[in-house]
């Protein structure tokens, strides 16, 4: 949900509003894993923030993925092909409580639902997630974070896991080699703007894509939750 400051409206920078909506402080934004950036000024800017931002401009900052935790169902997310938890090494992306069928991964990262997959299947296969959201004109940062665990133990070509715009990469977040390996709970984070401002301005559809190229080659399992898209936007450029 895109959140915007407006006059006459609620105030987004009240201490009401900021307990009740689980919304940070002014010159903050809060990550996958809950943990909260600085946004800083050009002036004095420091490396270590995502942010940086235009004191004199009028500023938004907003998470733009809708339930991206999957506590409330599993809309306005989409899934391709519709998955389920019958599905064994061929499960697309599924809501649900418990890992994948295939290789147990991580319950839940937060909350009691996240998003499943067996990354395995009769490939070459493509299994998205994905939901439409709007990039604002005046974009200024913005920053991709989640939580994820993906364990595996398979032969042949990579296996890949993007996250897409409209169908084209913006980030690889795995490329999985042949062989086993787990990469334990983790927070992807990272700066994503030069890639989204071609899109400034007009809607995009966000997907979490993963690439199976080979036909049941080895099992694997992956978990995603607390996917947030934080966009920092001007409004009088």
């Amino acid at each position: 949900m895109l959140i915007v400051c407006a006059l006459g409206r609620v105030d987004h920078n009240s201490e009401e509003y900021r307990s009740t909506a689980n919304v940070p402080e002014p010159g903050w934004a809060r990550l996958a894993d809950n943990s909260l950036v600085p946004v800083l000024s050009v002036i004095g800017n420091n490396s270590s923030s995502p942010f940086t931002r235009n004191e004199h401009a009028s500023r938004t900052i907003a998470d733009v993925v809708s339930n991206g935790g999957f506590e409330t169902g599993l809309a306005p997310w989409t899934t391709t092909p519709v998955g389920g938890l019958g599905f064994g090494c061929g499960q697309p992306w599924t809501r649900a409580s418990t890992g994948s069928t295939c290789i147990a991964v991580a319950n839940p990262p937060g909350g009691s639902f996240a998003l499943y997959s067996s990354f395995d299947g009769a490939g070459p296969l493509n299994f998205v997630a994905s939901q439409v959201i709007t990039i604002p004109i005046g974009l200024v940062n913005a920053v991709i974070s989640f939580r994820y665990q993906a364990e595996w133990s398979f032969s042949g070509a990579n296996r890949l896991f993007t996250i897409d715009a409209n169908g084209t990469p913006l980030v690889t977040v795995l490329n999985l080699p042949s062989g086993s390996g787990n990469t334990g709970l983790l927070t992807f984070t990272q700066v994503i703007t030069a890639q989204l401002a071609a899109y400034s301005g007009s809607t995009i559809t966000l997907g979490l894509h993963l690439f199976v190229p080979q036909s049941f080659t080895g099992p694997a399992g992956i978990v995603v939750d607390n996917v947030s898209l934080i966009l920092d936007f001007n409004g009088n450029e």
